[in-house]
């Protein structure tokens, strides 16, 4: 039967892939996805796109195992949409791959007014997007508006924006109705988008959400020409990129969905993809013996927590919470889990970021102290049961749910696990009444700034509207965090948020277990890959060459 399935999967492939060539493509309609047990077909796709085109000597295969819900550059929270939004949009201005450091992009030139509350773009002029028109000054306004009023995705890290004014055709200005420190940092994130063309394709009044789910009206260096669900996304040059090419640029980029890292690996070996993005860390050492591979690490900006719904009995006594912290084993979980591939977690967000509070307690397993604790909180033999929603499709949340599962054991505390997909999660952590005691979650902020690492989780008003799965709120902290978010003086705003931070380690609202490294497995043609911390699980292929790719 299993071998029948194949067969009929490799005729659909064909089919479809035959059908995505000269037809638009059918929105996704899920939001996680990957090629179960379908390695065979999966293959067959990437040699078929490979021929579309010339050949694959200048096409980037990856092999990633999610598929994005959506193309639409409002959804670059998600690095799924991320990642392909980068290829196909530009920003105002940009982080310098492999940095923190903002550089000019779309916008030439800036200023910011004494106040600190205008931010003035001059923006470059010959930028044409891909469905030919020319961008000015009331695309950017047009992008902004569109986000303020959809209010989905990224949208939230524009609370402060109060208007966009167009000074000329390639001037425009940014006005916040308070000083945010964090508010320029976020723009390389905030994609612009061609005004025309989602008025063109508007359905409904949907401003072309439709639409862009499987297609693209960006001015980045590649164009989305083919999106098959669950299979593949391509991307294919754009001649008129307003910042040109060069001879051995990558021309074509093609996202193959494969679920099993396994299968990846298998495929990295024998050349049908170029990079992995999803290695297994067991992996690792095999990958790096292999004259014809090698590994990347990149230094993440990333943390991942076990987020414990502070509103729970018996998740509501701080007792319980600092049991369960005391109760982990962090090193099981450094070198079983991550595989060595990153860091104990030190609070609540990375060491990476600016002003993080290096003087915080690293805690270590102590069960003795956990029972004490237990124990005085009336729970001196367990005895109750927490529910445990994490990825099971991601190796570090799936072994890290073992290891808590038996750590808790010992403690007479019973865990059922809840393993779903991204999507579904999240929309748990947005519901008050949501079932799971525990949220499994990694976490990274759009901005290398202290309160954009911070807002989002831990921030009362971020309980059902963003990432505070553990609806923690300490009136105190979210006092700091508005004083600080855009206080000028770096000296008082950095003490602000390390004592943010200790506050926060104190309420133990989450379990801060490790700042992860990223790890991608590549053949060793790719040359120019740079992993790039503020657009975290992307590639960015215009600088990538690929030396000796048949």
């Amino acid at each position: 039967m299993k071998k029948i399935h194949l067969l009929i999967n490799l005729v659909l492939t064909l089919v479809l892939l035959g059908l995505a060539a000269c037809t638009p493509s059918v929105p996704a309609e899920t939001t996680s996805s990957g090629v179960e047990e379908k390695e065979e077909p999966t293959a067959v796709v990437v040699a078929e796109a490979g021929e579309m085109g010339g050949g694959l000597s200048n096409t980037l295969v990856i092999a990633e195992n999610e598929q994005p819900f959506s193309f639409d550059p409002m959804f670059t929270d998600d690095s799924t949409v991320n990642r392909m939004t980068v290829l196909a949009y530009d920003a105002l201005v940009q982080y310098k791959p492999g940095t923190t450091e903002i550089i000019p992009w779309l916008a030439k030139e800036w200023k910011v007014s004494e106040d600190g509350l205008s931010y003035t773009f001059i923006l470059n002029e010959g930028v044409k997007f891909h469905d030919g028109t020319d961008l000015t000054a009331s695309d950017v306004k047009f992008t902004f508006d569109r986000l303020t009023s959809i209010a989905q995705g990224i949208s939230y890290e524009l609370w402060n924006l109060q208007s966009v004014e167009i000074i000329d055709d390639y001037t425009v200005k940014l006005n916040l109705g308070e000083p945010s420190i964090p508010f320029f940092k976020i723009l390389p994130k905030m994609f612009i988008i061609s005004e025309d063309g989602v008025k063109a394709n508007e359905q409904n009044g949907d401003s072309a959400a439709a639409y862009l789910s499987d297609h693209d009206l960006g001015s980045g260096p590649y164009q989305l020409t083919s999106f098959v669900p669950e299979q593949q996304a391509i991307l294919e040059k754009f001649d008129d990129y307003w910042q040109g090419w060069e001879d051995g640029q990558v021309e074509k980029v093609i996202y193959s969905f494969i679920k099993e890292s396994a299968t990846q690996r298998l495929m990295l070996e024998k050349g049908d993809i170029d990079i992995s993005m999803d290695p297994s860390v067991d992996d690792l050492p095999t990958i790096n013996t292999n004259p014809d591979l090698f590994v990347d690490e990149g230094s993440t900006i990333v943390e991942f927590f076990f987020h414990m719904r502070t509103i729970h009995k018996p998740l509501d006594d701080i007792r319980v919470r600092k049991a369960l912290a005391l109760a982990y084993d962090y090193s099981t979980h450094m070198n079983i889990a991550l595989g060595g591939s990153g860091v104990q977690a030190q609070g609540p967000y990375a060491r990476s970021i600016p002003n993080h509070n290096d003087d915080l307690e690293i805690p270590s397993q102590n069960l003795e102290e956990a029972k004490a604790l237990l124990a005085e909180a009336g729970y001196p033999d367990g005895g109750f049961t927490l529910k445990v929603a994490y990825e099971q499709d991601l190796e570090e949340q799936a072994r890290a749910f073992e290891i808590l599962q038996t750590n808790l054991g010992e403690l007479g505390i019973t865990v059922e696990g809840l393993p779903m997909d991204w999507g579904a999660k999240f929309d748990m952590e947005q519901d008050e009444n949501s079932e799971p005691d525990i949220y499994e979650e990694y976490y990274w902020s759009n901005a290398a700034d202290p309160d954009s690492s911070l807002r989002d989780i831990f921030h009362g008003a971020s309980r059902g509207v963003g990432g505070n799965a553990s609806w923690y709120q300490n009136e105190e902290v979210d006092r700091l965090m508005d004083e600080g978010v855009g206080l000028q003086d770096e000296i008082k705003r950095e003490q602000i948020y390390k004592d943010v931070q200790q506050l926060i380690t104190d309420d133990q609202p989450s379990i801060f277990v490790s700042n992860p490294t990223y790890p991608v497995a590549l053949r060793k043609w790719v040359e120019g890959y740079v992993y790039n911390p503020m657009h975290h699980q992307t590639i960015w292929a215009y600088s990538i060459k690929l030396n000796g790719k048949q």
